[in-house]
């Protein structure tokens, strides 16, 4: 089967919406800075259960297996706070507890800086290492910690705080880097041997 190593099924929340505005030649960061991207997604995803979330992750895993897929790993990211991180990442182990599908589990509450948090980046990097990474870590609900290290969102340095913060947590690591910027993040990724890049 197909092995599908970067996915986000936990989530609530269309954006299909923001093909005309990419179309019409708006950045991928001009849609974040209006409240579009991962943003919108988080609105919606904070507002949903656990139940909804599993119910959108089983139909998106549902359609993924009927085309071959039979081992995927997944993301959390569109809760971006505590609670709806630690929900998300329940929802990812009722689904991998309950589906013939093989999941690996990914804490990546450093997706997007959450509205609340905005021009207080350094307060949320700390929340996730302070408050985040030792609930899912007790819970033991994350197999791998990822960052998404891009200019106006998260610096080499915060995410190289984050991700040896994962570390000693044992978390393995992954990271975002450059999608949209060459920031160097390959030699972080290098320097911290991570699993994915």
């Amino acid at each position: 089967g197909f092995v599908d190593p970067h996915t986000h099924i936990i989530f609530k929340g269309s954006r299909e919406n923001e093909l005309d505005m990419k179309l019409a030649g708006k950045s991928y960061l001009e849609i974040l800075e209006s409240g579009g991207g991962i943003l919108k997604s988080v609105r919606e995803t904070r507002k949903a259960s656990v139940e909804n979330l599993v119910e959108n992750g089983k139909r998106i895993v549902n359609r993924m297996m009927r085309y071959g897929t039979t081992t995927l790993e997944t993301k959390t990211g569109y809760g971006l706070s505590v609670e709806s991180e630690i929900k998300s990442l329940q929802a990812i182990r009722i689904l991998k507890n309950t589906h013939p599908i093989d999941i690996i589990s990914t804490f990546m509450g450093a997706h997007a800086i959450p509205p609340e948090f905005k021009d207080k980046t350094e307060e949320y990097v700390d929340l996730i290492i302070k408050k985040m990474l030792p609930q899912i870590s007790k819970q033991n609900l994350a197999e791998f910690c990822d960052v998404f290290c891009e200019k106006g969102i998260f610096s080499l340095d915060q995410t190289e705080r984050i991700l040896q913060a994962a570390k000693k947590f044992g978390l393995k690591l992954q990271i975002h880097i450059d999608e949209i910027e060459d920031t160097n993040g390959a030699k972080l990724a290098a320097k911290l041997k991570v699993i994915q890049a």
